[in-house]
Protein backbone atom coordinates (compact mmCIF):
# COMPACT_ATOMS: atom_id res chain seq x y z
CA UNK A 1 0.00 0.00 0.00
CA UNK A 2 3.09 2.32 1.01
CA UNK A 3 4.32 1.66 -2.54
CA UNK A 4 1.07 2.93 -4.44
CA UNK A 5 1.11 6.07 -2.69
CA UNK A 6 4.41 6.65 -3.12
CA UNK A 7 3.85 6.06 -7.11
CA UNK A 8 1.26 7.78 -7.14
CA UNK A 9 2.70 10.81 -5.66
CA UNK A 10 5.61 10.65 -7.77
CA UNK A 11 3.08 10.92 -10.55
CA UNK A 12 0.95 13.70 -9.37
CA UNK A 13 4.77 15.68 -8.73
CA UNK A 14 5.75 14.62 -12.53
CA UNK A 15 2.40 15.73 -14.00
CA UNK A 16 1.98 18.65 -12.34
CA UNK A 17 5.29 19.65 -11.29
CA UNK A 18 7.18 19.91 -14.94
CA UNK A 19 6.87 22.53 -17.43
CA UNK A 20 8.62 22.16 -20.86
CA UNK A 21 10.39 25.72 -20.66
CA UNK A 22 10.34 28.55 -18.84
CA UNK A 23 8.65 31.35 -21.19
CA UNK A 24 5.25 31.44 -19.78
CA UNK A 25 2.89 32.61 -22.25
CA UNK A 26 0.00 34.75 -21.49
CA UNK A 27 -3.42 35.22 -23.36
CA UNK A 28 -3.94 38.23 -26.14
CA UNK A 29 -6.20 40.16 -23.86
CA UNK A 30 -2.35 40.42 -21.84
CA UNK A 31 -0.98 42.57 -24.70
CA UNK A 32 -3.96 45.63 -24.48
CA UNK A 33 -2.57 48.47 -22.68
CA UNK A 34 0.44 50.82 -23.76
CA UNK A 35 4.14 49.20 -24.07
CA UNK A 36 6.67 51.79 -23.99
CA UNK A 37 10.15 50.50 -25.54
CA UNK A 38 12.59 50.15 -23.50
CA UNK A 39 15.25 48.22 -24.92
CA UNK A 40 16.95 47.26 -28.24
CA UNK A 41 19.03 44.50 -29.33
CA UNK A 42 20.73 45.16 -32.88
CA UNK A 43 21.31 41.71 -33.79
CA UNK A 44 23.53 42.24 -36.54
CA UNK A 45 26.80 43.69 -33.88
CA UNK A 46 25.31 42.06 -31.09
CA UNK A 47 24.98 45.02 -29.53
CA UNK A 48 22.29 47.46 -27.48
CA UNK A 49 21.45 50.68 -28.71
CA UNK A 50 21.32 53.12 -26.44
CA UNK A 51 18.44 55.42 -26.24
CA UNK A 52 18.71 58.83 -26.87
CA UNK A 53 18.08 61.79 -24.10
CA UNK A 54 14.62 62.64 -22.99
CA UNK A 55 13.21 59.11 -24.99
CA UNK A 56 11.78 58.05 -21.34
CA UNK A 57 8.18 56.36 -22.68
CA UNK A 58 8.07 58.51 -25.72
CA UNK A 59 8.28 55.40 -28.43
CA UNK A 60 5.59 53.28 -27.33
CA UNK A 61 2.92 50.93 -28.54
CA UNK A 62 -0.90 51.40 -27.52
CA UNK A 63 -2.24 47.74 -28.09
CA UNK A 64 -6.22 46.91 -27.94
CA UNK A 65 -7.03 43.85 -29.29
CA UNK A 66 -5.92 43.58 -33.20
CA UNK A 67 -5.62 47.41 -33.79
CA UNK A 68 -2.30 49.34 -32.62
CA UNK A 69 -1.38 52.89 -32.38
CA UNK A 70 1.85 54.52 -30.93
CA UNK A 71 4.29 57.14 -31.31
CA UNK A 72 8.50 57.36 -32.10
CA UNK A 73 10.16 60.11 -31.30
CA UNK A 74 9.67 61.69 -34.68
CA UNK A 75 6.85 60.02 -35.87
CA UNK A 76 2.53 59.14 -35.23
CA UNK A 77 1.41 55.50 -35.67
CA UNK A 78 -2.11 54.89 -35.85
CA UNK A 79 -4.57 52.56 -38.12
CA UNK A 80 -2.12 49.40 -37.24
CA UNK A 81 -3.67 45.82 -37.11
CA UNK A 82 -1.93 43.23 -35.15
CA UNK A 83 -2.01 38.97 -34.81
CA UNK A 84 -1.17 36.98 -32.31
CA UNK A 85 -0.74 33.76 -33.37
CA UNK A 86 -1.16 30.88 -30.95
CA UNK A 87 0.64 32.96 -27.79
CA UNK A 88 4.01 32.89 -29.00
CA UNK A 89 4.18 34.58 -32.11
CA UNK A 90 3.11 38.13 -33.69
CA UNK A 91 2.32 39.56 -36.72
CA UNK A 92 2.08 43.45 -37.42
CA UNK A 93 0.34 44.43 -40.45
CA UNK A 94 -0.37 47.73 -42.13
CA UNK A 95 -0.30 50.72 -40.40
CA UNK A 96 -0.07 54.53 -41.26
CA UNK A 97 2.07 57.25 -39.85
CA UNK A 98 3.35 60.24 -39.93
CA UNK A 99 6.50 60.81 -42.37
CA UNK A 100 9.75 62.52 -40.34
CA UNK A 101 12.89 61.38 -40.75
CA UNK A 102 13.68 58.55 -37.82
CA UNK A 103 16.45 58.79 -35.66
CA UNK A 104 17.85 54.96 -34.56
CA UNK A 105 15.73 54.59 -31.89
CA UNK A 106 12.47 55.43 -33.48
CA UNK A 107 13.51 53.62 -36.06
CA UNK A 108 14.45 49.96 -34.02
CA UNK A 109 10.40 50.36 -33.14
CA UNK A 110 9.77 51.17 -36.88
CA UNK A 111 11.87 48.00 -38.20
CA UNK A 112 9.99 45.85 -35.83
CA UNK A 113 6.65 46.81 -37.18
CA UNK A 114 7.27 46.75 -40.86
CA UNK A 115 9.64 43.58 -40.54
CA UNK A 116 6.68 41.05 -42.14
CA UNK A 117 6.08 44.09 -45.15
CA UNK A 118 9.74 43.67 -45.30
CA UNK A 119 10.24 40.05 -45.83
CA UNK A 120 10.25 38.75 -49.52
CA UNK A 121 8.16 35.94 -48.60
CA UNK A 122 4.64 35.80 -48.28
CA UNK A 123 3.22 34.72 -45.80
CA UNK A 124 6.19 36.74 -43.72
CA UNK A 125 7.69 34.70 -40.56
CA UNK A 126 6.30 36.09 -37.75
CA UNK A 127 8.07 37.65 -34.62
CA UNK A 128 8.20 35.66 -31.82
CA UNK A 129 7.22 36.81 -28.82
CA UNK A 130 8.93 35.84 -25.07
CA UNK A 131 6.53 36.98 -22.27
CA UNK A 132 9.22 37.64 -19.45
CA UNK A 133 6.63 38.63 -17.01
CA UNK A 134 2.62 40.23 -17.40
CA UNK A 135 4.35 43.32 -17.81
CA UNK A 136 7.38 42.94 -20.19
CA UNK A 137 8.02 41.00 -23.45
CA UNK A 138 10.48 41.08 -26.02
CA UNK A 139 9.91 40.42 -29.95
CA UNK A 140 12.32 39.15 -32.11
CA UNK A 141 11.90 40.12 -35.47
CA UNK A 142 12.86 38.21 -38.85
CA UNK A 143 14.90 40.98 -39.38
CA UNK A 144 17.24 43.09 -37.39
CA UNK A 145 16.56 43.73 -33.67
CA UNK A 146 15.17 42.32 -30.67
CA UNK A 147 12.80 44.91 -28.80
CA UNK A 148 11.89 44.85 -25.30
CA UNK A 149 8.83 46.44 -24.07
CA UNK A 150 6.84 47.47 -21.08
CA UNK A 151 3.45 47.89 -20.01
CA UNK A 152 3.21 50.97 -17.89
Amino acid sequence: MLLIRFILLFFVVAVFGCNKDDNRQFSADGLNGRWKMTAVLDKGPATNLDPPPGSEGKVFLQINGNSFSGETMRNTISNGIISLNKGDSITFGSFSMTQIAENQWGGALLTMLSSCMLQSMHPCRPSIITWRSPRRIEINTAMRYTITLEKF
